[in-house]
Formats: structure tokens, sequence, C-alpha cells
């Protein structure tokens, strides 16, 4: 018995998983939900996992037994930088929410003593 399939999966595992992590990593960095201060580096780390798990099942089962893809880094490099607009995109709609939500507040009136 030898270790070769063990192997295979393994790879494909790994594969699975680089390709599908870095979205959702640059996705967290930047939405302030998951900042440090809220999450520690290994909660966040944790919790990029089990949100990328499902997304990294269905890319092991296309990368089963398959070579790494000669423009592997370019992916992942594509992958990171669509993490960073979804991120950007999704603070600019809150912040545009939080700012009209602002604008209709009737203002204080200061009371002097």
């Amino acid at each position: 018995m030898t270790a070769q399939p063990i192997v295979h999966v393994a790879q494909s595992a790994l594969v699975a998983a680089m390709l599908s992590l870095p979205r959702l990593l640059a996705f967290m960095i930047v939405v302030p939900v998951f900042a440090s201060a809220v999450f520690p580096r290994l909660v966040r780390i944790a919790v990029a996992i089990g949100l990328s798990a499902p997304v990294a099942a269905g890319v092991f089962h296309q990368v089963w037994m398959q070579p790494l893809p000669p423009d592997a880094v370019f992916l992942t490099i594509k992958e990171v930088l669509l993490g960073l607009m979804l991120g950007a995109g999704r603070l600019t709609a809150v912040g545009h929410a939080v700012g009209r939500r602002a604008g209709r507040q009737p203002a204080r009136r200061q009371c002097r003593h």
C-alpha cells in the first residue's frame, strides 16, 4: 500500500484552499466588522476557513487529479484584488447608507445654561 492517493488528495486540497481563501481573506482585511480589535488573528483565520470551506469543496472537485495551472500565481493575485474591491465596495455602500441616514436626522438643539 502506497501513500500516493493520500498525497494527491492533500495536494488537491491545498490547491483548492489556495484558490478559494485569498478573496475572502482580502475581504476580511478591508471590512471593519472583522477588525483586529474585535477578532483576534487566529479567530479571523478560523472564520475565513469556515466560510471558504464550501467554496473549497467545489473547487476541490474541479482540480482533483489535475496538475497545478501555470498561472496559479496570477489567479491568486486576481482573487486578492477581487476581495479588496468587494470589501471596498461594501464599505462605500455602507458609508453612503450611513450618510443618507445621518442627513435625514433632525438637527439637535443645544441647551444653553
